[in-house]
């Protein structure tokens, strides 16, 4: 999807952020852009400052675990807006410490709204998408996705949940011979949007700047890029698990100072669903 204008691109937890620098490169390229989130002060902020810049914006309080709800506004958003062909699965929260740590219900949160709300806000788009032969599906996963990181045992666990997800739905696709539907897994290191506020980024993996990462996404959107890591070291990681025992992987893992970047884990526990990376 080289060109997107006139085309409706909606982000959940769209008001700050990477969610919100997203959104302004949709604006730039004339989409018509769409915000789910659940700060209503920030989302009226965001819709005005894009509206400024000359963008075709509408926002919309949404809780994207309330199935019915996202129901709802999806059909919502068709009727005021346009069917949607674009979707970019940003809501996102982390619980850090400890497994024993972190009560329950905190680690329930973190899959309530990084994996269940991404299924129930995609199962609500990708029909339509698919009927009309147009479509891309981004979706936040990291690269707490692609390998464990202490202090952070759900995150991690909602993250390999997506990347397993985005995988199987690129099959599913393939599978139906849907040659117009497009996905995008996007898997950082530490990005510096203030979640991970105190965490020390282990060696060859420094905090990205949001700007460079918002941008660096939209260029894999641009190429029909199936899956984007970032940096170079997060590429590296299934390769280096293919080659290791569990063990020297742990000793990697160790050296590179990875079980003890959450140690000064400061950041936002945001635990309001729906609220933005």
């Amino acid at each position: 999807m080289r060109n997107v204008s006139g085309k409706v691109a909606l982000i959940t937890g769209g008001a700050m952020g990477m969610g919100k620098l997203l959104g302004a490169h949709f604006v730039r390229d004339g989409a018509k852009l769409v915000i789910w989130d659940m700060n209503k002060a920030e989302l009226d902020k965001t819709v005005e400052e894009h509206g400024k810049s000359g963008g075709k914006v509408a926002g919309y309080v949404v809780d994207v675990t309330n199935k019915d709800l996202v129901l709802e506004m999806s059909k919502k958003v068709e009727s005021e807006v346009g069917p949607v062909d674009i979707l970019v699965n940003n809501a996102g929260i982390a619980a850090g410490g400890d497994f024993l740590d972190v009560p329950i219900e905190k680690h329930i949160k973190v899959i309530d709204v990084n994996v269940n709300a991404v299924m129930i806000c995609t199962h609500a788009f990708l029909g339509g998408m698919i009927q009309r032969d147009i479509g891309h599906i981004i979706t936040l996963a990291s690269a707490a996705g692609l390998m464990g990181v202490t202090g952070l045992s759900s995150y991690c666990a909602s993250k390999f949940a997506m990347v397993g997800f985005m995988e199987t739905l690129r099959l599913d696709l393939r599978k139906r011979s849907v040659k117009g539907v497009k996905t995008l897994t996007v898997c950082p290191s530490f990005v510096s949007t203030g979640m991970f506020e105190g965490a020390k980024a282990p060696a060859l993996t420094p905090f990205l700047s949001t700007q460079t990462m918002v941008n660096r996404i939209y260029d894999a959107f641009k190429k029909d890029k199936a899956i984007i890591m970032e940096p170079f070291a997060v590429r590296s990681i299934p390769f280096l698990k293919s080659i290791s025992t569990p063990g020297m992987f742990a000793a990697t893992v160790d050296l590179l100072g990875v079980t003890k970047a959450m140690e000064n884990y400061s950041g936002r526990e945001k635990i309001a669903a729906g609220k933005t990376k």
